[in-house]
């Protein structure tokens, strides 16, 4: 079996008890009322269950 290669750790404790976090709905469903179409602004947050960090990460 291949080991997963993009496992998500803790900037700060180092777990991988972590989950991606949801975007705000309203935000989201807000700028597709008043422009049209979703604004983009928002980047991948994860929060840390075993030290409740909370950071983003971006793409490149």
């Amino acid at each position: 079996m291949k080991a997963k290669e993009n496992i998500i750790n803790c900037p700060q404790c180092g777990s991988v008890n972590v989950a991606q976090k949801k975007q705000p709905g309203y935000a989201v469903m807000l700028s597709l009322l008043l422009l049209g179409l979703p604004l983009p602004i928002f980047k991948k947050r994860y929060f840390c269950f075993d030290c409740r960090n909370e950071w983003k990460i971006h793409d490149k």
